[in-house]
């Protein structure tokens, strides 16, 4: 019997110390931002969803969320 799984990821860091506006998940890597490869990895374990967490920047991680996961918004 499987154990159902779901999966949280932690999408909140800004890029300041990367001397960047952007978010750290958002930055390439190869072709795909950062949030991409995690969120395929993530898709490999068949959770029975994938939700990401993030106060900032929610139109441009929409993009990569796609239809793979829910974004969760920390209002401030």
């Amino acid at each position: 019997m499987n154990t159902p799984v779901n999966i949280l990821v932690l999408a909140a860091g800004l890029g300041t110390r990367m001397k960047s506006d952007r978010a750290k998940v958002l930055h390439p890597l190869g072709s795909r931002p950062l949030i991409a490869h995690v969120l395929h990895t993530a898709e490999q374990l068949d959770p029975q969803q994938i939700f990401v967490r993030s106060e900032e920047h929610t139109s441009e991680l929409q993009s990569p969320c796609n239809l793979v996961c829910r974004l969760l918004l920390e209002k401030k």
